[in-house]
């Protein structure tokens, strides 16, 4: 059996962890059930490309990319020795999105943070989508995938 204690780190971020723990905060120990979350909340929302997404607002970020032309994939693990996916992958620009549609949760904030350090750490491009964004969500992604 595993034990946690002084010294060690978080398994995600790499701090120091609280004694008895293996991740350094509630916003580490989300991401490590993130896979649970996907689960608990099934894709029951279909975009105009078949695509199963979780909200509404995803659905409306799927089919922007698909009637612009955009290649695109949906949940995919990122490429990090961690359990983590993206809301979508952009295989020919290798560009991961991210809709972070849950700002008002503030263990989700601190798991964003978490999140967008371990893609710097990755070197991986990240666009993030913020719910603000849905107002204006063509004129918002023409400008963040650079799209005339």
């Amino acid at each position: 059996m595993l034990r946690w204690g002084r010294g060690l780190k978080c398994v995600y971020c790499g701090k120091n962890s609280k004694r008895g723990h293996k991740y350094c905060s509630s916003a580490c120990g989300n991401l490590d059930q993130t896979r649970t979350f996907l689960d608990d909340l099934p894709r029951t929302y279909k975009a105009e490309d078949g695509h199963l997404l979780r909200s509404s607002h995803e659905v409306q970020i799927d089919d922007w990319l698909y009637h612009n032309g955009i290649d695109h994939q949906v949940e995919i693990k990122v490429p990090i020795d961690k359990p983590m996916w993206c809301d979508w992958f952009l295989p020919k620009k290798k560009i991961y999105v991210e809709y972070w549609g849950f700002m008002h949760d503030k263990d989700y904030r601190e798991s964003r943070k978490v999140k967008e350090k371990l893609y710097k750490k990755a070197n991986l491009k990240l666009i993030s989508i913020e719910p603000e964004d849905m107002k204006n969500l063509n004129e918002i992604l023409r400008m963040k995938f650079k799209v005339k």
